[in-house]
């Protein structure tokens, strides 16, 4: 599992790009204050999914992924102590950004489950 680093001090809307297995994977995040919410807009050469909610423990790109590679971007609680929510202050702090190929989902969800 890779965790990407996120930084949400500068702004309520920024970008990155990292490399997962050769392909460059883009990122746009922004704070949406309506309802509260990280969004995402996701793109590779092989495609791109836009207006992703990010949701703590779910896969960014789920049945949707077209990255090229085997795996799934998800948001994961980093700190116990932590709020049970994402907010606008504890994204990439409390709650980090990780890439895990399908096997490493697997295994980490058995964990959780205890199995």
């Amino acid at each position: 599992m890779i965790t990407i680093p996120i930084d949400t001090t500068q702004s309520s809307h920024f970008t990155l790009a990292v490399n997962i297995g050769g392909v460059v994977c883009s990122f746009r995040f922004l704070w949406n204050e309506r309802d509260s919410s990280w969004y995402c807009d996701f793109s590779s050469s092989n495609g791109q999914n836009l207006g992703i909610k990010v949701v703590k423990d779910s896969g960014l790109l789920g049945s949707r992924s077209n990255i090229g590679a085997d795996g799934d971007f998800r948001v994961l609680k980093a700190n116990k102590t932590g709020e049970d929510e994402i907010t606008y202050d504890n994204f990439g702090n409390d709650y980090i950004l990780v890439w895990g190929t399908s096997s490493e989902w697997e295994e980490y969800d058995d964990l959780r489950k205890g199995v």
